[in-house]
């Protein structure tokens, strides 16, 4: 398989079988991106993404916007604070002090919450036609989706 990337050589390897078999002729492989839940293969046509066993691809002139996100984790951080008032209010209602191995599990896990809740959450939307969702990606690193998104936008504008 060709690719032009020239960081592409330490990804080559990793590319299975079953998504070689959909580059058709003429078609390189560029990069790849490690998702959360999967794998992005790009090539210069399109993108082909892998979930478990399940493989979809995108041409680039499907994709109609891109949404670059940066949002908080509001789900973490209410849990946070839930469990923080939840530590606290039992201390008060059982009578037993929050200095307990329980009450201070509880109380940690609270604060833990809540400041990964308050650290800001990068992802990107790409709106495709024919989707009624838009695809969320979601990679590990903030530098591998800044290197997505210009890659993106370099490709539908």
């Amino acid at each position: 398989m060709q690719h032009l990337d020239p960081e592409a050589d330490k990804y080559i390897e990793l590319v299975p079988k079953e998504i070689e078999n959909y580059v058709s002729e003429g078609e390189t492989f560029e990069r790849l991106y490690h998702l959360r839940d999967g794998t992005i293969y790009v090539t210069n046509r399109r993108l082909l993404m892998k979930k478990g066993h399940l493989i979809r691809d995108f041409s680039y002139d499907h994709i109609k916007s891109i949404e670059y996100k940066k949002c908080r984790q509001y789900v973490m951080l209410y849990g946070g604070i839930f469990l923080i008032i939840l530590a606290l209010g039992a201390t008060q209602f059982f009578d037993i002090g929050w200095l307990t191995p329980s009450g201070l599990g509880v109380m940690s896990m609270g604060f833990i919450m809540f400041t990964v809740g308050l650290a800001p959450k990068s992802n990107i939307e790409l709106k495709v036609a024919g989707q009624s969702l838009p695809l969320k990606i979601l990679t590990a690193g903030e530098y591998e989706l800044n290197s997505f998104y210009k890659l993106i936008t370099e490709r539908v504008t």
